[in-house]
C-alpha cells in the first residue's frame, strides 16, 4: 500500500482503537479497589502509604519489591498526588491500555505498511476480554505498565533497524530495561526481536537456494549479537526475580507441586489459553491447581502443540507471520509457565495473556487474506467475520469489565464459575474465593453470611490461614467468643508467627474475662514482635483488667515508647493508681514492721503488692501470715492465689493440699484447686476436682460457666461429660 494512502488511514484508525477502548473500559472509572492483592499492593502497604520517601525508593529495589521498582514508585507517586482514590488508579490503568493499543497499532504499521490489518491486531489486542484482569484490576499495573515500555521497545527497535546508530540503540534497550522494571515477565522480548527480525523486518530469510534451504540477509552471528545486551538485562532481571521469590515466600521447585505436574499443566494450559482466546467464556481471576491431569489430556495438548509447531515451520518461507505469530505465542508464554514457582502457581490466569496473544492475533490477521487469496467473497466474509469478532469482543470485555466493580461483585462470579473445582491441588483457589468474599460481606455488615463463608474457606482447605483469622474475628463481632477463640487458636497452630493473630486472641480472652491467658498469649505475640506497639497496649489493658497496675505501667510505657495513640494517657492512670498503691504499701510495710498492725492489715499488704505485680513480696507478706497462724484460711487461699498469678501452679497445689487438710469438706478448696488444674491443661484431673466442690456443696453453677479460670476444662470433653452428670444439681 502506498504510504501516503497508509497514513490516510492512520488517524481514523487510531481514533477507532482509542474510542472504542474507551467504551469498552468505560465502566471502571467508577470501580474500588478489590481484596485480591490491592490491599497488599496499595491500600494496607506502609510503603505506598507512607509516601515518597529515600528509604522507600531505595525499598523499591530491594528484594522484596518483587523487583519491580518502577510499578512501586508509580502506587507511590500516585498516592501522594491523590491518595487512595481507586477511580484516579482505574483511569490510570485505562489511560496505558490505551496507549499500548495506540502504540501496538503503530509499531505494526510502520514494520508492514498494512494500516488494517495493524489495527485488526491492535483491536483484538485492545478489546479481547481475556485482557479485562490486566487493566480493571488496579495490583495488575505491573502488566500494563511493562506493555507501555514493550511497546515503546518495539517502536524504537524498528527505528534502530531502518538507521542504525548507537543513540537508537541505546535509547531501546533504555526503554526495555525500564519494561523490566515494571515487570521481570518481559524478558522474553529479545527473542521476540529475533521473530521480528525474520518478520515483518526481513533482517533474516529462510528460504531455499541452490544449497537447499539456509538463512538469509544479515548475518545470523550480528542479529544474535546486539540481542545479547537485551539477554543480559534479561539475565539480571531473572535472577532479581528469583531471589526476591526466594526471600519472600521461598521458592518452590518440586516439594508442593511436583515437577512432572507443572510440565503437564504448562503444556494443558496452553492449549486451553488458545481455546479461551477463540471461545472467551467462564473468565475468571482464579483457576485452581489441579490435582492432577489425565494422561490423555497430556498427550492430547502435546500433538495439539506440536502439530501447530511442525504446521508453522512448513509454512515459514512462504508464510513467515505464522511461525513468528506461533512462536511469539509460546515465547512470550514461558514466563508463565509455572516450571519454577513462588507459591502454589494457578493453573493459568487471564492476566499471563496480556502480550503473549499479540502473536497469534498477527498470524491471523495477515494468515487470513493470505488463505483467501484473490477470491473476493471470501475476503468479504472474512472481513466481514473480523468485524463480527471486534464487536463481539468489545460487548463481552464490558460485561467482564462490570464484574470487576468491587470484591463483592468480582468474587461471586469467580465462584459461579470455580465453585465446583473440588479436586484442585489444596483447592486453594476456591478458599481464597470464598474468603475474600466472606471480607467483602463482612465489610459490609453481613456478618453472619460473611461467616458461612469463612467456614467454607477453612472447610475447603484447613491449611490456608487467612479464613481462620477472619473467622474468628467475625465470631467476636458477632458474640460468639468461645467460637471465636477456637479459630483464632488454629490459626496459632498453623501459624504461631501471626502477631495479628495473637493479638486478636488476647483481646478475646479479655472481653471473656480470662485474662491470664490473655496475657499469656499477648506475651508470645511480644516474645516474636517485641516492637509491636498494639500488643503492648493490649498487655497493659489485660493487667489492668487482672488488677495488676505494675505489670500494666511497664506494658503502657512500652506502647508509649513504640508511638501508640492511647498508650500515654492510659500510662498516666495507671501511674496514678500505682502511685497511691505504693503509698499505702509504704505505709501498710512501716506498720508492720514496726508491729502494730494486725492479720487484717498484713493481709491488704500483700493484696497490694498483688495489685503491683511484686509477687514475691505478696507471697513474703502471705508467709508471714502464716508463721503466725499456719491454719489461716484467708492467707492460704490468698498465697495460692498468688502463686498461680506468678504461674507456679505446683506450689499453688501444694498450698491449696494444705488447706484442704485443714477444711477437707469446705468445697471453695476442691474448685479452687479445679481452677489452677484447669490453667495447667490437666483438664481430667480439673474435672474430678470440681465434681469433689459440687458433691461437697459447691451450687454456684453461674460461675462454673463463666469462670475464666475454667476455659480449658469447659472446652473438653470432661466437662460435657461431668454437666451431664450432674444436671441440674449446679
Amino acid at each position: 500500500m502506498p504510504k501516503a494512502i497508509a497514513r490516510y488511514q492512520t488517524i481514523p484508525l487510531s481514533l477507532f482503537l482509542v474510542l472504542s477502548t474507551a467504551l469498552a473500559y468505560s465502566r471502571i472509572a467508577t470501580h474500588g479497589f478489590v481484596n485480591l492483592d490491592d490491599t497488599i499492593q496499595i491500600t494496607e502497604n506502609p510503603r505506598v502509604l507512607s509516601g515518597l520517601s529515600w528509604d522507600n525508593f531505595l525499598w523499591s529495589f530491594s528484594p522484596e519489591s518483587w523487583a519491580a521498582p518502577l510499578t512501586w514508585l508509580t502506587y507511590t507517586v500516585f498516592f501522594e498526588i491523590f491518595g487512595l482514590t481507586a477511580s484516579v488508579f482505574h483511569l490510570l490503568m485505562l489511560c496505558l491500555h490505551i496507549a499500548n493499543v495506540f502504540l501496538l497499532f503503530l509499531a505494526l504499521r510502520n514494520m508492514t505498511d498494512a494500516p488494517l490489518r495493524s489495527a485488526f491486531v491492535a483491536a483484538l489486542f485492545a478489546l479481547h476480554p481475556m485482557n479485562v484482569e490486566s487493566v480493571a484490576w488496579i495490583a495488575e499495573l505491573n502488566n500494563v505498565l511493562s506493555g507501555f515500555f514493550f511497546m515503546l521497545t518495539l517502536l524504537a527497535w524498528h527505528a534502530y533497524t531502518l538507521r542504525s546508530s548507537w543513540q537508537r540503540y541505546c535509547l531501546a534497550l533504555a526503554l526495555f530495561g525500564l519494561g523490566l522494571m515494571a515487570k521481570p515477565a518481559v524478558m522474553t522480548l529479545p527473542f521476540l526481536l529475533l521473530l521480528l527480525d525474520y518478520w515483518p523486518l526481513g533482517r533474516l530469510g529462510y528460504g531455499r537456494g541452490t544449497e537447499g534451504f539456509r538463512f538469509t540477509g544479515m548475518p545470523v552471528g550480528r542479529l544474535l549479537l546486539e540481542k545479547v545486551p537485551f539477554l543480559a538485562l534479561s539475565l539480571v532481571s531473572f535472577v532479581s526475580n528469583i531471589v526476591g521469590a526466594g526471600a519472600r515466600m521461598g521458592l518452590y521447585t518440586g516439594e508442593i507441586v511436583t515437577f512432572g505436574l507443572r510440565v503437564q499443566n504448562a503444556l494443558v494450559s496452553l492449549v486451553k489459553y488458545l481455546a479461551k482466546m477463540v471461545w472467551p467464556v467462564d473468565l475468571a481471576v482464579l483457576y485452581p491447581f489441579p490435582a492432577a491431569i489425565p494422561a490423555w489430556q497430556t498427550a492430547g495438548a502435546l500433538i495439539v502443540l506440536a502439530a501447530l509447531t511442525v504446521l508453522a515451520l512448513r509454512a515459514a518461507a512462504r508464510h513467515p507471520y505464522l511461525p513468528v505469530g506461533w512462536f511469539w505465542f509460546l515465547g512470550a508464554m514461558v514466563p508463565f509457565l509455572g516450571i519454577f514457582q513462588a507459591g502454589v502457581w494457578p493453573e493459568m490466569a487471564d492476566r499471563y495473556a496480556y502480550l503473549t496473544f499479540i502473536g497469534v492475533f498477527m498470524a491471523i490477521a495477515w494468515g487470513v487474506p493470505a488463505a483467501m487469496g484473490e477470491r473476493r467473497l471470501l475476503r468479504g466474509v472474512a472481513a466481514g467475520a473480523g468485524v463480527v469478532a471486534i464487536a463481539a469482543c468489545l460487548a463481552m470485555t464490558w460485561v467482564q469489565a462490570g464484574h470487576w466493580q468491587d470484591s463483592r461483585t468480582l468474587f461471586t462470579h469467580v465462584l459461579s464459575i470455580i465453585g465446583h473445582r473440588q479436586g484442585a491441588f489444596n483447592n486453594i483457589g476456591l478458599a481464597i474465593a470464598h474468603n475474600n468474599l466472606g471480607i467483602a460481606l463482612h465489610e459490609s455488615g453481613d456478618r453472619q453470611e460473611a461467616v458461612a463463608h469463612y467456614r467454607e474457606a477453612v472447610r475447603i482447605n484447613p491449611y490456608y490461614d487467612d479464613p481462620w483469622f477472619c473467622l474468628g474475628t467475625a465470631l467476636a463481632e458477632t458474640g460468639d467468643q468461645p467460637g471465636a477463640a477456637e479459630a483464632l487458636r488454629e490459626l496459632l497452630r498453623l501459624n504461631p508467627s501471626k502477631a495479628n493473630a495473637h493479638h486478636r486472641l488476647g483481646t478475646v480472652m479479655v472481653s471473656m474475662s480470662n485474662h491470664d491467658e490473655a496475657i499469656a498469649v499477648f506475651q508470645e505475640g511480644l516474645r516474636q514482635y517485641p516492637g509491636h506497639a498494639g500488643l503492648h497496649f493490649s498487655l497493659g489493658q489485660a493487667y489492668l483488667a487482672k488488677g495488676n497496675v505494675g505489670g500494666a505501667v511497664d506494658a503502657f510505657q512500652a506502647a508509649a515508647r513504640l508511638g501508640h495513640g492511647e498508650a500515654r494517657q492510659a500510662l498516666v492512670q495507671a501511674m496514678a493508681t500505682q502511685r497511691a498503691l505504693e503509698d499505702r504499701a509504704a505505709d501498710l510495710t512501716s506498720r508492720v514492721h514496726a508491729g502494730d498492725a494486725g492479720a487484717s492489715l498484713t493481709m491488704e499488704l500483700g493484696d497490694t503488692w498483688r495489685r503491683l505485680g511484686r509477687y514475691d513480696e505478696a507471697v513474703a507478706s502471705y508467709r508471714g501470715l502464716l508463721e503466725k497462724n499456719t491454719a489461716d484460711i484467708r492467707a492460704l487461699f490468698a498465697l495460692a492465689v498468688a502463686y498461680a498469678d506468678m504461674r507456679d501452679y505446683d506450689r499453688a497445689l501444694q498450698t491449696l493440699e494444705t488447706l484442704e487438710k485443714n477444711q477437707p469438706s469446705n468445697p471453695e478448696v476442691a474448685y479452687n484447686m479445679a481452677c489452677v488444674l484447669s490453667r495447667q491443661g490437666k483438664t481430667g484431673e480439673a474435672a474430678d476436682r470440681l465434681r469433689q466442690a459440687v458433691a461437697k456443696g459447691f451450687r454456684n453453677g453461674e460461675l462454673i460457666m463463666k469462670d475464666p479460670d475454667l476455659y480449658n476444662l469447659r472446652k473438653s470433653r470432661e466437662f460435657i461429660a461431668l454437666m451431664k452428670e450432674l444436671g441440674a444439681g449446679t
